[in-house]
């Protein structure tokens, strides 16, 4: 059945669309299901807003994500939505937020997430680019992240310093899954209403292209053109709106950082070429082989990425050979 006021599919006899539109907003202080207590809104982005919020059965602070009551009358967004929920639950790394529970608000649906007392890998860039050995650091740990992705046949797509939470120990968390899908032909990187799916700078050329299949060296692409901002402090592709952005993504620049920094390497030049080829198949072809290109190129030795922190192992031998080759 239908909705008589506003046409969209009923659940369980009532609108959920009718209910989001007509719901109070969320305030401080509010009891979500009886188990959340609400204590501030923290982020808000296109699709959702985040909120602070103490469960005190538990005695934990969660992250509590809406999303935007605007968005409950699309069904292509709620799916989406509850889709993250359930992908990202399935994923147990110490480097990818954590889900607790899903729930619903007044027809409008929320994810109760891991607290993350960090910050925004572009809000760290902002004040200049860091140190190698951190960098090198953080790399290690979304690579691992995104091993495991390629371990389920998972692509995240949406790969940007924005998606990664690193806190004051150093532990990085990748988070923001509602992009991620099957390693199957990419729908041109578009979405029905023909918006691009991910965000233009970080996008592989075959997901600007949408001509070819996508799987995890997509991933690795960004992951590339994120390690030169956070070693540079600037990012590696410039234009002046995001149609331009991407026809330079697809010239497939080689990126030289002591462009910017001169004091690098001069190894991460060739590191760069091959990490943020054009052609997938020209890329490293996982992340041991990327991790093994960047620490040969940075002069560093297979390591462990934080203080009392795992990650999968990478074949120093045969990777590091194969790295920059």
């Amino acid at each position: 059945m239908e909705c008589r006021t506003c046409g969209n599919s009923l659940v369980d006899g009532r609108c959920l669309a009718c209910a989001a539109r007509t719901a109070p907003p969320v305030s401080a202080g509010e009891v979500l299901d009886g188990r959340w207590h609400v204590e501030a809104r923290i982020a808000e982005g296109g699709m959702g807003a985040v909120y602070r919020a103490r469960e005190p059965a538990l005695d934990r602070q969660v992250a509590i994500k809406f999303l935007m009551p605007g968005r409950v009358s699309h069904r292509a967004a709620v799916e989406r939505f509850l889709a993250e929920a359930r992908q990202t639950a399935a994923l147990r790394h110490p480097n990818i937020v954590a889900i607790h529970a899903v729930g619903e608000r007044h027809g409008t649906p929320f994810m109760v997430m891991e607290f993350l007392d960090g910050e925004p890998l572009d809000r760290r860039i902002a004040r200049g680019p860091l140190p190698p050995s951190e960098v090198l650091s953080i790399v290690r740990q979304v690579v691992s992240a995104l091993e495991l992705l390629r371990s389920k046949g998972l692509v995240h797509r949406d790969i940007k310093p924005g998606n990664i939470v690193v806190d004051a120990r150093g532990h990085a968390t990748l988070l923001d899954f509602g992009l991620s899908r099957k390693q199957v032909r990419d729908e041109g990187g578009l979405t029905a209403a023909g918006v691009v799916v991910g965000t233009p700078g970080y996008l592989a050329p075959e997901r600007a292209l949408g001509t070819a299949e996508i799987d995890h060296r997509s991933d690795l692409f960004s992951i590339g053109l994120v390690t030169f901002e956070l070693l540079t402090g600037r990012r590696a592709i410039t234009a002046e709106h995001p149609a331009a952005l991407l026809g330079k993504q697809l010239t497939a620049p080689v990126l030289d950082p002591r462009a910017v920094r001169p004091e690098l390497p001069e190894a991460l030049e060739a590191f760069f070429a091959r990490a943020c080829a054009q052609a997938p198949a020209a890329r490293f072809q996982d992340g041991a082989e990327f991790l093994a290109g960047l620490e040969l190129a940075l002069g560093a030795q297979p390591g462990e990425p934080g203080p009392g922190r795992r990650w999968w192992p990478i074949a120093a031998g045969a990777a590091a050979a194969a790295a920059l080759t």
